[in-house]
């Protein structure tokens, strides 16, 4: 029986033996190492200190039990020692004391052709995920990956080694990226109603910036990923601006294409007009709660004031306050005021 040698074959090539696997990520996507690599490693097994790639037939593949975390974990035992320690009751690699998962099973491989135009075109994983590959022998490459859920497929495009993701299709729709192999951002996302997304920002950091609508409307947002709050919606011209937080975006002011602009206060759902501007200068004045204000000032750009009564609607002008400082009162319905009194 072989003395152990600590056993720390690690498959990210950061454990002492200074052992490196150069697979794929496909290849890596599994915890049973390349018996060829084990055997040059030469290294026993922590638990039964039998070299790890002998007696195979009775103790099982070696198998990686732990995942490699920065220059710990990627340690590997025989299958059937990961097996009794686990029934045993560990849940701890003996050698860097981090938990243990179950290993998983390399893919089920399919090919097509004979002999030298034997290719791969399929690897099908444990959990259902299944990867496709194009391309002659030597030279496949990833070009599609489904299996992850309803209605999921990830598409990839670049020659072998360097595949990078261009495009999700998901149950919503179908979200597209950009950037080299291991630094794809999300850019846009088209969702199945028609709305196209924009994002922007680094991998993992991409936020929604941008969403434009069939109807033609536009809405903006600002904010980190997961914060961000629409700050401005355009619409048949009009603009439509908003304050508060995600989720409690209330609409404060309205921008018309003839220049008029209106106010509004109050939390969403609730705002209510309070105040509208003209171009020529002239402001008016409103109160009581959304749906039902009513105008009850109107300022002009010469300074006179005129004062309203009446429901939404049916505002009738009572008084006009003159930059003089005379006042006028008025009497009669909305459209039919007549002078009823002058105060010099």
């Amino acid at each position: 029986m072989a003395l152990p040698s600590l056993a720390r074959l690690s498959l990210k090539g950061n454990a002492p033996t200074q052992m490196r696997w150069t697979a794929d990520d496909d290849e890596a996507l599994h915890d049973y190492p390349p018996l060829p690599l084990v055997a040059a490693e030469n290294d026993a097994c922590p638990i039964c200190w039998e070299q790890l790639h002998e007696q195979i037939n009775e103790l099982g593949p070696p198998v990686r039990v732990c995942r490699p975390r920065g220059p710990a974990g990627g340690h590997v035992m025989h299958r059937s020692c990961y097996e009794e320690v686990r029934d045993s009751g560990i849940n701890r690699c003996p050698e860097c004391r981090h938990p243990m998962a179950a290993p998983r099973v390399p893919p089920v491989e399919d090919f097509e052709g004979e002999g030298e135009q034997r290719r791969l075109v399929r690897r099908t994983f444990q959990n259902g995920m299944v990867m496709h590959y194009e391309g002659p022998r030597g030279e496949e490459r990833r070009v599609r990956v489904d299996g992850l859920g309803p209605g999921v497929a990830l598409y990839f495009e670049g020659a072998r080694g360097q595949e990078r993701l261009v495009r999700t299709v998901h149950a919503g729709g179908t979200m597209y990226h950009e950037g080299a192999r291991n630094h794809e951002r999300k850019v846009s996302n088209i969702r199945n109603d028609g709305v196209e997304e924009y994002f922007e920002g680094e991998r993992g950091q991409e936020h929604l910036v941008r969403g434009v609508s069939p109807e033609g409307w536009i809405k903006y947002y600002e904010g980190a990923r997961g914060q961000e709050r629409k700050v401005r919606v355009e619409f048949q011209g009009k603009t439509y601006h908003f304050r508060g937080a995600r989720t409690q975006e209330y609409m404060w002011k309205i921008e018309f294409p003839n220049g008029k602009v209106q106010y509004y206060e109050g939390s969403k759902g609730n705002e209510r007009l309070v105040r509208t501007e003209f171009n020529d200068g002239q402001v008016w004045h409103y109160v009581d709660p959304r749906g039902q204000e009513r105008k009850v000032k109107s300022v002009r750009a010469d300074g006179t004031i005129r004062l309203y009564e009446g429901p939404k609607g049916e505002e009738r002008k009572v008084k006009e306050i003159r930059p003089d400082g005379s006042e006028v009162n008025f009497v009669g319905a909305k459209g039919h005021e007549k002078a009823a009194g002058y105060m010099g």
